[in-house]
C-alpha cells in the first residue's frame, strides 16, 4: 500500500503537511520549540523509533504512519562518509540513499540512511559505494540499524 504525503514549504507561510490521515503528529510543544514561519525542514529520527520525522518552523512532527519494516543505515567513513551511497536491491527495485549534510539553504536533514521495506521480513543485502569508489555489500535483517566502517 503506498501513502501519499505532499509537504510545502513556501517562504512566510506556515509549514502544512497533507495526508489522507494524520499520520504526522504536532509534537512541537512537548518537544519545548518555539514555531516560525520558514521554508526550511529537516528529517530525522528523532525518537529513536525507525520513522523520520520532520522538523521544519521549529515545529517538530512525529511520523506516526511508520507501517512495515525498515533498515537504517550508519555509514562511518574516513570523516562523515558523507558522499558514500547505498543500494539495497528489493525484488525488482533498486532504493538508493546517499549520505549528505544539508540539502538547501540552512537545512540539516539526520546522515542516517533509512531504507522502507514494507511488508519484506527477511535480511536484505546493501551496496555501499564510498566516495573514493570502493565498494563493500553488507547484509542487514529488517528492523536493524547497521553501522557499517569503511573497509
Amino acid at each position: 500500500m503506498h501513502r501519499t504525503i505532499a509537504v510545502a514549504f513556501i517562504i512566510a507561510i506556515p509549514p502544512v503537511a497533507w495526508a489522507e490521515e494524520p499520520w504526522f503528529v504536532d509534537v512541537t510543544g512537548p518537544a519545548g520549540i518555539n514555531a516560525v514561519k520558514t521554508y526550511q525542514a529537516a528529517w530525522a529520527d528523532w525518537e529513536d523509533d525507525g520513522d523520520l520525522d520532520l522538523l521544519t518552523g521549529r515545529k517538530l512532527y512525529d511520523n506516526r504512519a511508520a507501517t512495515g519494516h525498515r533498515v537504517r543505515l550508519r555509514l562511518r567513513g574516513e570523516g562523515s562518509a558523507i558522499g558514500a551511497q547505498a543500494r539495497l536491491g528489493l525484488g525488482e527495485r533498486t532504493l538508493t540513499r546517499h549520505v549528505e549534510s544539508s540539502t538547501g539553504q540552512g537545512n540539516q536533514s539526520e546522515m542516517t540512511l533509512h531504507f522502507g521495506l514494507g511488508e519484506h521480513a527477511e535480511a536484505v543485502a546493501v551496496e555501499v559505494i564510498w566516495p573514493a569508489g570502493s565498494r563493500q555489500v553488507v547484509t542487514v535483517q529488517p528492523d536493524a540499524c547497521l553501522t557499517v566502517e569503511h573497509p
